[in-house]
């Protein structure tokens, strides 16, 4: 009989990360060894979708009858498909539910002995599979399917992928979703990649793994090879860093608008932008630096922030420029009481206090660091806040609440803006684009093995603009039908935006605003146009042509452009913060797009006469 050493208790050391799969068997944490992981990641020009294939073995003798897995996604991503099949052909298929009623169906499959599945939302960046009923000495096969719109990477015309491998080591009291979840090193990679882009694309790299094998797409119909590739990894042993692929393509910072059509008559649009245009730079600002010296920023990270640091004090204007540098961890302290001239010898002394920082500061205290810092913002001119940080706190929502409530209100001539540059290959992308998010500001990802110097530019450079006013979208939608849409609820409006308010818009750095209408007899637009207001009342406008694509041929239930509508709407809900009318129309999105979120989770039981909906495992 087979039993593998992870059959054996799990090590305290260990047990302390929380990610991987567990279940109890007599008493004891036990994990089920992961045998193969395989993914599938289809990347059409800004936007992938994403399938995870897990293989476990079931290793005890005993069946169990319950088990916790946690993975990471993306903070962009959206979790829209879960399958768990076992060795003897039982296989499930999941349903998005309002997530209470997914959690009854899921306990009272348990105590009927039968084989289910429940994914939950714990954090943006964080899903748990719940599985019961596993049976004994059997390979468990668990296929999740997410898709996501795509970061910039160093340049206008690059885009990034990361697949996170680990969640990391999060400071704080874990979700309650994460409790009965441990870790354990994903082992037998395989990852594919294909590549379909507009223009030709010019490179595909991997900053994080160098034995990428890079392969012409020799699919039966490709009519455009330069604009086609496959990107292919393999590894026989386990992952210590995320996956992290950087693709260069003509024309990616080209405008484009995408619009797809529902099996139901809607229409989804997805308009991408990087903007060309040269704002005025702003005469005088304020420059504050805030540092996370917290206990996870050991290594590699906080050489990386420091370096980081470093550059961004000299990309500084000269002129009109003041600047002070907070250090955060379970408490906060500043270089300077207050904000000084930059000027060389400023400069010097915080270049000095630079090189003797070190990870020394405890436990992740983000929202009580960025309380003080706010209240120490300059109150006669803009300020500009730079976050460096691993993310690995828990205490989001209250953290962008009161990121959301600085910037709100902030004085007019004295406005504040928050920024973000994640450090490290496991930085959370929830929390440092939730903050970006709230402070109407830019969120770049650095990892260690990066150039970060045309990262810092482009954040620099952001935050020395002035801010568009007034930015909308017309989107060729009738007059009437807006003035409905304004007027209804959010469950039952005909014409939906998101984001909903557009106020984070700077040139060189990618932003995407969707658009969902569910009128049938809406015809799609020829084109969109954007409108905004610079500060000294001179109108910017920008045309941009509409392209009509279809739904991917062996995924017409999960249209792209629809799904990913779809999540960004509910982030939009999630960050209004109205309880009760929030949670209503999140659950409605959730339930119609089948996505899982902080209301809606996927709830599958078993059913042995019905056929697979996916393709097989």
């Amino acid at each position: 009989m087979r039993i593998p050493s992870a059959f054996a208790p799990v090590p305290p050391s260990v047990m302390q990360k929380p990610n991987g799969i567990v279940c109890s068997l007599q008493h004891i944490a036990v994990y089920l060894p992961l045998e193969k992981l395989h993914v599938r990641a289809e990347i059409v020009d800004v936007s992938a979708t994403v399938t995870l294939t897990q293989t476990f073995w079931q290793c005890s003798p005993l069946s169990a009858s319950r088990a916790k897995y946690v993975f990471p996604v993306p903070a962009r991503a959206a979790v829209c498909g879960f399958e768990m099949r076992t060795e003897d052909g039982r296989f499930i298929t999941a349903v998005a539910k309002e997530r209470e009623e997914a959690k009854r169906e899921h306990e009272q499959a348990i105590q009927q002995g039968m084989m289910t599945g429940l994914v939950e939302h714990v954090t943006d960046d964080v899903f748990t599979i719940s599985l019961g009923s596993l049976p004994s000495l059997q390979m468990i096969t668990t296929k999740l399917t997410y898709v996501l719109d795509l970061m910039d990477d160093n340049l206008s015309d690059q885009i990034r992928f990361q697949l996170p491998i680990c969640v990391g080591a999060r400071y704080g009291t874990l979700p309650a979703g994460m409790r009965e979840a441990k870790s354990i090193p994903p082992e037998r990679i395989s990852i594919t990649t294909e590549v379909y882009m507009k223009g030709a694309i010019q490179s595909i790299t991997s900053p994080s793994h160098s034995t990428l094998n890079i392969l012409p797409d020799t699919g039966a119909h490709v009519a455009s090879p330069v604009r086609r590739r496959v990107a292919e990894f393999r590894s026989p042993s386990f992952l210590s860093r995320d996956f992290v692929l950087s693709i260069k393509a003509e024309g990616l910072d080209s405008p484009r608008c995408f619009a797809q059509r529902g099996s139901d008559g809607s229409i989804a649009m997805q308009l991408t932008m990087v903007p060309k245009f040269d704002l005025p730079i702003l005469a005088k600002q304020e420059y504050i630096f805030v540092v996370d010296r917290s206990g996870s920023m050991r290594g590699d990270r906080i050489e990386t922030a420091k370096r980081t640091l470093v550059m961004l004090l000299r990309a500084l204007p000269s002129r009109g420029t003041t600047f002070n540098i907070y250090s955060f961890g379970s408490h906060c302290d500043s270089l300077w009481r207050e904000s000084v001239e930059y000027a060389s010898s400023t400069l010097e002394e915080a270049t000095r206090h630079i090189d003797g920082m070190s990870a020394n500061y405890g436990g992740t205290e983000i929202r009580a660091a960025l309380e003080e810092v706010f209240q120490c913002c300059s109150s006669w001119s803009p300020t500009a806040c730079f976050v460096l940080t691993d993310g690995e706190a828990y205490d989001n929502d209250r953290t962008f609440d009161t990121v959301t409530k600085a910037v709100d209100g902030a004085k007019e001539g004295a406005k504040l803006r928050v920024f973000t540059l994640g450090i490290g290959e496991t930085a959370s992308t929830a929390t440092c684009e939730g903050i970006a998010r709230a402070g109407n500001g830019v969120c770049l990802m650095a990892t260690t093995s990066e150039s970060i110097i045309a990262k810092c530019s482009k954040l620099v450079k952001a935050s020395r603009t002035e801010i568009l006013r007034n930015v909308s979208v017309d989107w060729g939608i009738p007059r009437q039908l807006m003035d409905t849409a304004e007027k209804a609820d959010v469950q039952n409006a005909p014409f939906r935006q998101a984001p909903s308010k557009l106020s984070s818009i700077y040139a060189g750095n990618r932003f995407i605003v969707f658009a969902l209408t569910k009128d049938e007899k809406i015809e799609i637009p020829s084109e969109v146009v954007i409108r905004a207001l610079r500060e000294s009342g001179e109108e910017l406008k920008f045309v941009v042509s509409v392209e009509e694509i279809s739904s991917v041929q062996h995924e017409p239930k999960r249209p792209l452009i629809h799904t990913l509508a779809a999540r960004r709407l509910i982030t939009d809900l999630e960050d209004r913060n109205a309880p009760f009318r929030t949670k209503a129309a999140i659950v409605h999105l959730g339930e119609q797009y089948q996505l899982a979120s902080q209301y809606t989770s996927f709830i599958a039981v078993e059913e042995r006469s019905q056929e697979s909906l996916l393709s097989p495992v």
